[in-house]
């Protein structure tokens, strides 16, 4: 391929931030690789969760606040359905069974609900959602005074639509 009058290299596979990319456009190496993390982060707290003088409470946190985000990584952008999510699921479930300490047999919706874990589909369909509107509304996200002009601090910071209290100005 030529680009601007000089040849190009062309790649099958792209990755960036963990996003793995290919010439198809879809995202099954990013669910791949998500599901390996998760995994990897399992067998990393095995022990942790295997013991039985830990609070439930605690294990739960750890798969709300680790687990989660880690398989859940980059669904905002190229949307996870139900079967994409599927292989990240039965990780994450494999846990849950482990520290709910229940069977196969076990529907896992009913005890996802009790536990109050969110399945992972939900989790990237929020965030998918949450980043929609938020991007949506945003006007002009460069709210830095321009070079070379006048202006001063115009009550913001970085690019949130926020105005920053002038108690931390000053």
């Amino acid at each position: 391929m030529t680009l601007q009058g000089r040849k190009v290299n062309s790649t099958d596979q792209y990755t960036y931030l963990s996003y793995i990319m290919n010439s198809k456009w879809n995202a099954s190496g990013t669910i791949k690789n998500n599901k390996n993390k998760v995994r990897k982060a399992v067998y990393a707290a095995y022990s942790f969760l295997r013991r039985s003088d830990v609070l439930t409470a605690l294990k739960i946190k750890f798969i709300n606040s680790v687990l989660m985000p880690i398989g859940c990584y980059g669904g905002e952008t190229f949307g996870m359905s139900e079967a994409r999510c599927k292989p990240i699921q039965s990780e994450i479930d494999k846990v849950i069974r482990m520290v709910a300490n229940v069977g196969k047999s076990a529907a896992m919706e009913r005890i996802r609900d009790e536990l109050g874990i969110a399945s992972v589909f939900m989790r990237t369909s929020t965030a998918r959602e949450r980043a929609y509107y938020k991007w949506k509304n945003i006007k002009n996200m460069d709210r830095r005074p321009h070079q070379g002009s006048d202006e001063g601090p115009d009550g913001h910071l970085g690019d949130r639509e926020c105005p920053v209290d002038q108690k931390i100005l000053h």
